[in-house]
C-alpha cells in the first residue's frame, strides 16, 4: 500500500476518533424506553398531585413459616386517579422508563424528585377498577423509607390560584 493512501486513511481514522468518542459519550436510550414518547418519558404521572388519591406504607413482611417467603420489600402504594383508554401495563411502562433513565444517568440531582427517582426503586401497577395502584418499593428498608417519604409529599395540598 503505497504511503500516501496508508497517511490518507490515518488522517481519515484521526478525523473520525472524535466523533466517536463523542457518540459513546451520549447515554443510549434505555430499553424500558424504547417506544415511550418524550412527553411520557420525562413527566412522570406522580408529578401530577391532583391525581392522587391516597398514599400507603408498604412494609417488608416477615413471615411466620419457614416454608413461606417473606417480602423485604418496602416503600409506597399510591392511589391514582386516570383518565379513560389508560391502561396499568402502560403506566408500569412509563414508571420503569422513568427508572432505567434515572439509572442510565446516574441518578442525576435534579428538580423535583420523586418517589421513582430513589436509587433502587422498582414500580409495580395494578387496576383498581376506577384507579390504579402504583407500588414503588425497594428491597433496601432505608431507600423504601424515602420512597414512603417522597410518595407523601404528593398529598401536600397545592397552593390556591
Amino acid at each position: 500500500m503505497p504511503s500516501t493512501v496508508k497517511g490518507l486513511l490515518l488522517v481519515g481514522l484521526l478525523a473520525i476518533t472524535p466523533l466517536a468518542h463523542a457518540a459513546s459519550a451520549v447515554a443510549p436510550i434505555p430499553e424500558a424506553c424504547r417506544g415511550v414518547p418524550d412527553v411520557e418519558r420525562y413527566v412522570w404521572l406522580l408529578t401530577s398531585r391532583k391525581d392522587v388519591l391516597a398514599v400507603q406504607e408498604i412494609k417488608p413482611e416477615t413471615s411466620m413459616v419457614e416454608v413461606l417467603m417473606s417480602d423485604p420489600r418496602a416503600g409506597a402504594r399510591v392511589l391514582l386517579a386516570v383518565g379513560p383508554g389508560v391502561t396499568a401495563e402502560w403506566l408500569e411502562r412509563i414508571g420503569e422508563c422513568h427508572i432505567a433513565n434515572n439509572a442510565a444517568r446516574g441518578y442525576p440531582q435534579g428538580a423535583a424528585p420523586t418517589a421513582l427517582d430513589v436509587k433502587g426503586a422498582a414500580v409495580h401497577v395494578s387496576s383498581l377498577g376506577n384507579s390504579f395502584a402504583v407500588d414503588i418499593t425497594s428491597d433496601d428498608r432505608d431507600a423504601g423509607r424515602e420512597i414512603l417519604r417522597r410518595a407523601r409529599e404528593l398529598l401536600v395540598a397545592l397552593p390556591a390560584t
